[in-house]
Formats: structure tokens, sequence, C-alpha cells
């Protein structure tokens, strides 16, 4: 008979992980349940804290938004949100978007200024 031996630190990173999982399973469910924003602005709103009010980054690891081809920015939110472009960031805000929701999303931040 085979036994199994787990060290401490591989039974903390088992635990850290499944602790991880339970998280996921309840932070996603209670986002993809939330109320769904009305209007472009309302949408757009999580994109602020990171592309900026006006679409202008707030850092240079994120990209600008404003002024952006919409064909472009539609086809990148929808790869984050089918998983074919990788972004632990990205994925959580795009999962659970629409069509029509990223159709807004893309416009929206087209028709900004890409001048500060």
């Amino acid at each position: 008979m085979m036994t199994l031996k787990f060290s401490a630190q591989k039974a903390d990173k088992r635990k850290a992980v499944c602790g991880y999982c339970v998280l996921l399973l309840c932070v996603f469910p209670a986002m993809a349940t939330a109320a769904k924003p009305q209007s472009p602005e309302q949408e757009v709103a999580a994109c602020i804290p990171c592309h900026g009010a006006n679409g202008i980054s707030m850092h240079s690891s994120w990209p600008n938004l404003a002024g952006q081809d919409k064909q472009y920015l539609a086809m990148q939110l929808k790869a984050y949100r089918d998983g074919t472009r990788k972004s632990a960031m990205m994925y959580p805000m795009a999962f659970d978007l629409t069509d029509e929701d990223i159709d807004e999303i893309a416009n929206y931040f087209h028709q900004l200024s890409c001048n500060e």
C-alpha cells in the first residue's frame, strides 16, 4: 500500500488554493447576479481606476483607451471575456459582458479625445 506524505508547506499551499477557490465561487456568482448598469457611463465606471476617467491611463502599465478604434477595443474585450486573451485583471471585468455591453464600452472610449 502506498502512503502519501505531505509536508506542512504543501498543506499550507493546498489550504491557500482551496480558500482562493472558495472565494472565487462566492464572488463571481455575486458579481454575475448584480444589477447591470443602465448607461455607458455606468458601464465604464469599472474601467476608470486603471484607464482613467477620460480614457487616459493613470499608469504606463495600462493602455490609454481614449480615441482607440472601436472594433479593436470590442475585439480585445471579447477576447478577455471568452478567455482567448489571458489576463487575471481583465477577465473578471469582462466575463459577464454581453456583445451589446462591449459595443457600448468600445464606442464610449472611441468617442473620447486622446489629447489630454
